[in-house]
């Protein structure tokens, strides 16, 4: 039988991710795509009827983002970040509306674009909620929801 050989330092086992990585809150980013994609389906129906109802792209998109916006506060508060919103709610529905007028920007200009680029209205709402979520769940985790 062979003796066991050293592993030495070179060759010690590795945590199996970066640091970066393991410092993601797993938890709170599931449960915040979880209420995203409720906030999304609210934000989908209110755009859809006002399209209907005539409005333009930008109003429209406008109005639904901000009437999502208020479901997604409720159930980021009670669900998503818990643990990291005691105290009085009129403070973090301040704070996570200035979340919202700051992630609406480039949200509209994502729908404004691919209406541009030929997307259908509100596959164009679909891919512009998805591409500010990474700048949604930054901003709410640190300002409206801080630890």
């Amino acid at each position: 039988m062979e003796p066991a050989l050293d592993p030495g330092p070179a060759t010690a086992a590795r945590p199996p991710f970066p640091a970066a990585l393991r410092r993601l809150p797993i938890g709170e980013l599931v449960r915040f795509g979880l209420v995203g994609g409720s906030g999304l389906l609210v934000n989908l129906a209110v755009y859809t009827l006002l399209l209907r109802l005539g409005w333009s792209v930008t109003p429209a998109g406008a109005l639904a983002f901000t009437v999502a916006l208020g479901s997604n506060y409720y159930l980021n508060r009670r669900f998503t970040f818990r643990e990291a919103a005691p105290g009085c709610p009129w403070r973090g529905v301040l704070r996570f509306s200035a979340v919202g007028l700051v992630v609406l920007a480039p949200n509209l200009a994502l729908l404004n674009l691919f209406v541009l680029v030929g997307v259908s209205k509100v596959l164009a709402q679909v891919f512009a909620v998805w591409g500010v979520w990474p700048l949604s769940f930054t901003a709410s985790r640190r300002l409206a929801f801080a630890h």
